[in-house]
């Protein structure tokens, strides 16, 4: 057995036939026409917009989100090591409190990693069945109020870069020339570039047109997109980053290394950061905890913390040591707009007016570049093409 398919269709009606389920999405998507001035769902944006143009004022239609990534279940050190494709999805639109929850979480699709080998159209072949059924004829919903037809309607796909780049036909080498999937940019110009050039961005047209020249070396373009068979998906139109593995497990890291290396012992020592971490109490509102740094830390790459783990600490290193560093320090500004970039990455919802506040991206990595002599990694650049 190479993998085996979920009925969507039937897992998506008994979700919604939960007493009140549908009731309630539907009056949190009309709580969000209230205040057209924040954003807070991805149903407010534009690009949902254009997918349900298609669809009457009348029609319940609503966004299904897909994730892929690769599992493996058995010994990865082991002979028998096999890794596992996994596909789930959840609908975009549900209320706050159950976006997070497990249960509102539905796997999809799991099957063999090196089927993909042979084609990613047949490995993926169910999925996009049942996403074009739901699209095209959508369920009936047995609602309190009489029977109810609702269409979903394939609104992103979400992943890490390595899954995002691969399931769109581009390539998955990070240092390869032309390695992101939001633009065209040479990897030399990626590294240095700190804010988005609209006229590098890929655009269906130009996607088709790397395909055609059939040279990944030029293009970055590898094959199509097996999602393409889905009439409202298009990978280029697919502008979503990861924050937990974009920002807490790479960049956090990147920056912290070289703002603790310009701090330490300059401003304060390696035993006083550790004394305060350890004594530092935290209450009852995080079950996260902060490790200690060891003596070796400056030798690595990264800090030997979980995503988790870093952005707790970034978020209380001020409290840690602020009174140590003069706050006139370029390193200590980067880490200011690096804490600032976090706020408004991990807020619920964001106003338009606030929107402006996202030119503290181009601020933080123009200020990375000056101050490390270091060039912006592949993360940091996705998310400035994303301003």
């Amino acid at each position: 057995m190479f993998g085996q398919s979920v009925p969507l269709d039937t897992v998506l009606r008994m979700y919604l036939e939960i007493p009140n389920a549908l009731n309630d999405i539907m009056s949190y998507v009309d709580s969000l026409k209230t205040d057209p001035g924040v954003k807070e769902n991805f149903v407010q944006y534009k690009l949902w917009e254009k997918k349900c143009e298609k669809f009457s004022k009348d029609d319940i239609v609503l966004p299904l989100n897909i994730y892929y990534d690769e599992c493996q279940c058995n010994n990865p050190l082991g002979s028998c090591a096999k890794k596992l494709g996994c596909v789930y999805c959840q609908i975009a639109c549900l209320p706050p409190e159950c976006q997070s929850v497990v249960q509102s979480i539905f796997l999809a699709l799991v099957f063999e990693a090196s089927l993909r080998s042979f084609s990613d159209n047949r490995a993926f072949a169910p999925l996009i069945s049942i996403l074009n059924k739901l699209e095209k004829d959508g369920i009936v919903v047995n609602n309190r109020d009489g029977p109810k037809k609702v269409y979903f309607v394939c609104g992103l796909l979400l992943g890490d870069n390595l899954g995002l780049n691969s399931l769109g036909g581009l390539t998955e080498c990070f240092t390869a020339c032309f390695y992101c999937r939001f633009c065209k940019l040479h990897k030399n110009v990626c590294a240095v570039q700190s804010v988005e050039d609209e006229t590098s961005l890929r655009t269906k047209d130009n996607y088709n047109a790397d395909l055609t020249t059939e040279n990944v070396t030029l293009t970055g373009v590898k094959m199509d997109c097996c999602l393409h068979e889905v009439p409202s998906f298009h990978i280029t139109s697919n502008y979503c980053v990861d924050v937990f593995h974009d920002l807490c497990e790479d960049v956090c890291h990147y920056v912290m290394m070289h703002v603790l290396r310009h701090c330490i012992p300059q401003f304060f020592l390696l035993d006083l950061l550790n004394h305060r971490i350890e004594m530092l109490q935290y209450g009852l509102c995080d079950s996260n905890r902060i490790p200690v740094l060891s003596d070796e830390f400056a030798k690595r790459d990264k800090l030997k913390m979980s995503g988790s783990e870093t952005l707790l600490f970034v978020r209380l290193f001020g409290v840690l040591v602020g009174d140590k560093v003069p706050h006139d320090d370029d390193f200590w500004l980067l880490y200011v707009k690096l804490r600032e970039l976090l706020d408004i990455c991990l807020c619920k919802s964001l106003s338009i007016r606030q929107g402006a506040y996202i030119r503290v991206l181009e601020e933080f990595n123009s200020l990375y570049i000056k101050i490390t002599n270091d060039s912006l990694k592949p993360k940091m650049h996705f998310f400035g093409s994303l301003m």
